[in-house]
């Protein structure tokens, strides 16, 4: 009984701090044919294959693929003038 308590008490805490793990939200448009871009929520960001992916996605030739309107939290990297990178993916429902 102790187990499942703490087995549900650490769920919970989980799905509390999940949030906190990526700084943006959206959903999945479009994506590139060699999965080296994706569209969100009317942003183009670039994903390649160190784009680290929390959860199981198909792979492409340049990074994860990902189903059209598909909700994720992540989190980006950029240099001035450049396309945002996506640096790390979540799975959100």
């Amino acid at each position: 009984m102790k187990t499942l308590f703490g087995l549900v008490a650490s769920l919970l805490i989980f799905s509390v701090n999940a949030d906190e793990l990526y700084q943006l939200q959206g959903t999945v448009s479009l994506q590139t044919a060699d999965a080296s871009t994706v569209m969100i929520d009317y942003q183009q960001y670039h994903i390649d294959l160190n784009t680290t992916v929390h959860g199981m996605v198909r792979q492409g030739e340049r990074g994860p693929i990902f189903n059209a309107n598909q909700k994720i939290g992540f989190n980006v990297e950029q240099n001035a003038g450049e396309i945002p990178r996506i640096s790390e993916v979540w799975f959100v429902q």
